[in-house]
């Protein structure tokens, strides 16, 4: 089993990419498109066929998405704490963001870890490794868009003799691919 991932600065680039993709034989069930949010897969979407995983919006209804504490007016009502007590010093922030009722979901973006924890851990669920999901979280994060080729057999050779994934580097340089793991 193997894995080539190609970072898109441009959607028009990633739609190329895949396209050249399927012209060398790549089925789609090996293909998939990673992006941070909706508003990144729209036009990928209505150009391809190929699942588009938006991984932070994936992250966020998982629950992956924790916020750092919040000890403000939101404790002193309660909110987030299942006790709801009013104890100074209570940490009322533990809680992850979803589910912690309206100062929960106020809070949520702006008070949330820039470590990327929820999109890191959301790729590996995904099926990347560890060190792919650190290289696509940053990536992400800065807007990029990745594709990913997922091979059952990395070591199946195309007709001029070259493997797969080895393919697969060259339609991504080919394509515009800002880096290449």
């Amino acid at each position: 089993m193997g894995k080539k991932l190609g970072v898109f600065k441009l959607e028009q680039q990633a739609i190329e990419a895949v396209e050249m993709l399927e012209r060398e034989g790549f089925a789609s069930s090996e293909l998939q498109v990673l992006a941070r949010d909706s508003d990144h897969t729209h036009r990928i979407e209505a150009e391809t066929n190929i699942p588009t995983e938006e991984v932070q919006e994936i992250a966020e209804d998982r629950g992956d998405g924790r916020v750092i504490g919040v000890p403000l007016a939101a404790g002193a009502m309660g909110v987030g704490n299942p006790g709801g007590s009013m104890a100074a010093g209570a940490n009322y922030g533990a809680a992850p963001a979803a589910g912690v009722g309206f100062f929960g979901g106020l809070f949520r973006r702006s008070f949330r870890r820039e470590d990327g924890d929820g999109m890191r851990d959301t790729l590996r669920t995904l099926g990347l490794g560890s060190k792919e999901a650190d290289l696509a979280s940053e990536a992400l994060r800065e807007g990029s868009l990745i594709i990913v080729v997922d091979l059952e057999d990395d070591a199946e050779k195309t007709d001029s003799g070259i493997s797969r994934l080895d393919k697969a580097e060259a339609v991504f340089r080919s394509a515009g691919a800002v880096d290449i793991h």
